[in-house]
């Protein structure tokens, strides 16, 4: 879930501000059934490509490029079945982040109404990302949580 402010600089160049809501879970001894949200507030450039001299199905999509950055705020409430009076099993960790991508932009109503599809590739180096609790058969044998993660954004663009 998300919203985001897009504001076009010229046919070509956009400014996107987004943030961005992400929820997922796991349940793996011994920390039991485990809810993990990613929040993101992200300021992103869109650089879109002259296609006018293009094919008809290129122009149609308008792709543009994005890269960005912003911050990245891990919440992860460890064990949610247990009972504890005091928070201690939530862990908040925030670090900033790079992104790139590439996006489409569908027209469903010529300068009103746009569909956009979008994939980045995120970078964000949490504190945690050398912990070894996933290693094992149970979850996968994931050696540790450093390396890029990846997101696709579907939204319906209003403009006036």
């Amino acid at each position: 879930m998300g919203a985001r402010l897009d504001y076009w600089f010229d046919f070509n160049f956009a400014l996107q501000m987004s943030v961005e809501n992400n929820k997922f879970n796991y349940d793996l001894p011994p920390d039991g059934a485990t809810d993990v949200n990613l929040l993101k507030l992200l300021i992103q450039v869109k650089y879109y490509p002259d296609t006018r001299n293009l094919s008809a199905p290129i122009t149609f999509v308008a792709p543009h490029l994005i890269v960005g950055g912003g911050m990245y705020r891990k919440t992860t409430n460890i064990g949610i079945n247990a009972t504890n009076a005091d928070n201690s099993n939530i862990e908040t960790i925030n670090t900033f982040g790079f992104n790139g991508g590439i996006g489409f932009e569908l027209t469903l109503n010529p300068k009103k109404t746009y569909l956009q599809l979008e994939g980045l590739v995120h970078s964000a180096p949490f504190s945690d990302q050398y912990n070894k609790k996933f290693d094992n058969a149970a979850a996968g044998n994931i050696s540790d949580l450093s390396g890029l993660f990846f997101t696709t954004n579907i939204a319906i663009i209003w403009t006036w």
